[in-house]
């Protein structure tokens, strides 16, 4: 099996590959001049046209706020239009626009959230690996926010919410991983803000076995008991324990 290729490398080339034929040029200057409603019209025309593509659509209004040449909002607007992963993952990834990636972080949010969705968003970022990758490029404001948008997805219903909270678990690991995550600042504070998203008995074990850190247990405990699965299975085991110390006084 070929080795997945570093989120970058993913994007440059997603970017890079539409041929000339297949290109769908947009008239920037009048995009950038056009009023929201009008700009989300000739967005849709340009995704209507027989010859579109959204990579190479989105690929112009990047490198058209790259160049200032268009400000970022008509960006945001084409993720709405276009609702393709690929175009999302791009957004978020690059790096002209601190603004930009903010704004597709909801979108990219709610493609996590979708069952139809969650498998192309999260192989677009590159799975674990990817998004780990990623994170260690972010300023400390852009990481946080991206985990608090990552934490919320496992917790959404629907038909992929074991296999969404196995990959959060898959990417927590990795993420406290010094051999695997190439960040070395010290950011497990906010890592453990995934903790809610994990697979629930992950999440026990791995609060159980770090129970000396300086954060536990009440830091921890307050972002478990966000979640209900976990949240039930620590006051039952709260319950045990205060059960057992109990007995133990009274036989003193």
């Amino acid at each position: 099996m070929m080795k997945r290729p570093a989120v970058f490398t993913c994007l440059r080339r997603t970017i890079s590959s539409v041929t000339a034929a297949a290109t769908s040029k947009i008239d920037i200057r009048r995009l950038r001049d056009a009023k929201p409603a009008d700009q989300a019209v000739l967005l849709r025309r340009a995704l209507a046209s027989p010859t579109a593509n959204n990579t190479s659509i989105t690929s112009q209004l990047l490198d058209s706020v790259a160049t200032g040449s268009l400000p970022d909002l008509p960006v945001r607007t084409w993720l709405s239009i276009a609702e393709d992963p690929r175009a999302t993952v791009a957004v978020v990834c690059q790096r002209h626009s601190v603004t930009l990636r903010r704004l597709a972080l909801p979108v990219l949010t709610a493609q996590l959230r979708g069952d139809a969705t969650f498998a192309p968003t999260w192989d677009a970022l590159g799975g674990s690996e990817g998004i780990v990758k990623l994170l260690s490029q972010f300023s400390l404001t852009d990481l946080r926010l991206f985990i608090r948008s990552l934490r919320g997805i496992a917790l959404a219903g629907g038909q992929t919410r074991t296999d969404r909270q196995q990959r959060m678990g898959e990417l927590f690991l990795m993420l406290n991983d010094g051999n695997r995550n190439p960040d070395k600042r010290p950011l497990d504070m906010e890592y453990a803000h995934l903790l809610p998203s994990c697979p629930a008995e992950m999440a026990l074990a791995w609060t159980d076995q770090n129970s000396a850190h300086k954060s536990v247990p009440l830091r921890w405990r307050d972002l478990l008991a966000d979640n209900h699965m976990v949240r039930k299975s620590v006051l039952k085991r709260s319950k045990l324990e205060a059960s057992s110390i109990s007995t133990t006084r009274r036989k003193l």
